[in-house]
């Protein structure tokens, strides 16, 4: 086994727009591996102005599994891809535009049924994903503090 080697800093990636969130440009990234294959990395980005943020972030991982049978089989692993992205834009103190959406692909290995004998057999089966939603809101500060979102 491999033990995990890990460094990733995630400190206020997300705001709540670009009056919350720091004037810069910040990143963060990480690596890890371990048993079975597992490896898995990641990087944020984060950048703000005085009325526009944007924010990313992209990670992957990975394991190619194991044998659940006698050994001589395919090992059943999996892989993911997940992506993210956020912007705001606060056209007046009390009115922020913004939109965020991410995207997901994976696949699954896995072992199946033997189609003539109907027994758990060692076989080729998978699986695979893929989400990519899109959201645009609209938040209004009604009073100081007090913000709907719609």
């Amino acid at each position: 086994m491999v033990p995990a080697v890990e460094a990733f800093n995630t400190d206020q990636i997300e705001h709540d727009g670009p009056a919350d969130a720091a004037k810069g440009i910040r990143g963060s990234a990480a690596a890890e591996a371990g048993s079975f294959g597992f490896v898995r990395t990641a990087a944020a980005l984060d950048a703000a102005s005085d009325d526009v943020s944007v924010a990313a972030g992209l990670g992957w991982q990975r394991a190619t599994g194991i044998d659940s049978f006698d050994g001589s089989g395919d090992r059943d692993g999996y892989r993911n891809l997940a992506a993210r992205v956020r912007a705001a834009w606060t056209l007046l103190p009390a009115l922020t535009l913004g939109a965020s959406g991410f995207a997901l692909n994976g696949r699954s290995e896995f072992d199946g049924f033997d189609p003539v004998t109907f027994l758990r057999a060692d076989t080729l089966d998978l699986t695979r994903n893929r989400i990519t939603p899109l959201e645009m809101s609209r938040v209004i500060t009604v009073l100081p503090g007090c913000k709907v979102t719609f």
